[in-house]
């Protein structure tokens, strides 16, 4: 709506390489955690060392997202722009990219969109022109710039890197219980029919232990620095499309998941799919 919105916030950033070392110095708590669950992949391709701006969004920029793009959001105060330090005072530039890659979209939770100069020549890692168009809901995400978000149901939870795709799936969500173990059945050379819980640490002395096969106890993992709020990672150029339902996974670069109906707790290599 358009009355009582507060002045934008603004933070200047000083950036190492990454989006996700610029945004976790101010993001919510519950954005910044992404950083501790996921590698970022690093800003590049004549990116200056100035520094990055996060802020919030102006009235016009709201008025322009509510009207000719046609979005909503259930809060425009928690949406926020992800801008290059020379670029964050050309308000007219950041319109224009606003308006030519955002429309048909539903803000929940924390957004952040990352604008970029040289948009118009930007092609997602599936050749479609970079955008964010037409998504039911969108909830507790990063976009960075390039990126081509297309005819989803749901998205959240979720950071889509640099020239990502993601078009017509259903849901793209992460459970926020999972802890990152995950249960596996053992085959006929191992006994056959057993289930065993293994997390990313552990070792085959943890699992020889855990199938009895030797003496001990398996060594007692710190998770205290595991966070409960998990997100998917999609990294530059991982390609998501015609998906039923994505949860808790990391995709890599130049990665594939198409025509799915179900992936789950799912780790994809660089170039696999």
């Amino acid at each position: 709506s358009g009355t009582g919105r507060p002045p934008a916030q603004t933070t200047m950033l000083q950036s190492k390489g990454t989006i996700s070392e610029s945004f976790s110095s101010f993001a919510s708590s519950s954005l910044a955690r992404c950083e501790s669950t996921t590698r970022t992949q690093r800003l590049k391709d004549g990116i200056s060392p100035n520094g990055f701006v996060l802020r919030s969004l102006l009235p016009n920029e709201i008025e322009l997202l509510e009207g000719p793009c046609l979005c909503r959001s259930s809060d425009w105060t928690k949406i926020s722009l992800l801008l290059k330090e020379t670029e964050a005072v050309d308000e007219s530039w950041i319109n224009e990219c606003l308006r030519g890659i955002v429309y048909d979209n539903y803000f929940d939770g924390s957004v952040v969109l990352e604008l970029r100069s040289g948009w118009k020549s930007i092609r997602s890692s599936s050749t479609l022109p970079a955008g964010i168009r037409r998504n039911l809901v969108l909830r507790n995400c990063v976009f960075e710039a390039g990126c081509c978000v297309y005819n989803n149901t749901l998205i959240e939870n979720s950071h889509i890197g640099l020239n990502a795709t993601v078009v017509k799936c259903g849901e793209i969500s992460c459970p926020v219980e999972w802890k990152g173990d995950l249960t596996i059945e053992l085959g006929p050379e191992a006994g056959g029919s057993r289930e065993l819980v293994v997390t990313p640490e552990s070792t085959m002395i943890d699992v020889c232990i855990s199938l009895g096969m030797n003496k001990g106890t398996p060594e007692q993992k710190d998770n205290r620095g595991i966070s409960m709020h998990q997100w998917n990672i999609l990294s530059t150029r991982s390609v998501v499309m015609d998906c039923h339902k994505i949860q808790g996974v990391f995709l890599d670069e130049d990665t594939s998941i198409r025509a799915a109906h179900s992936v789950e707790k799912v780790i994809l290599l660089p170039e696999s799919s």
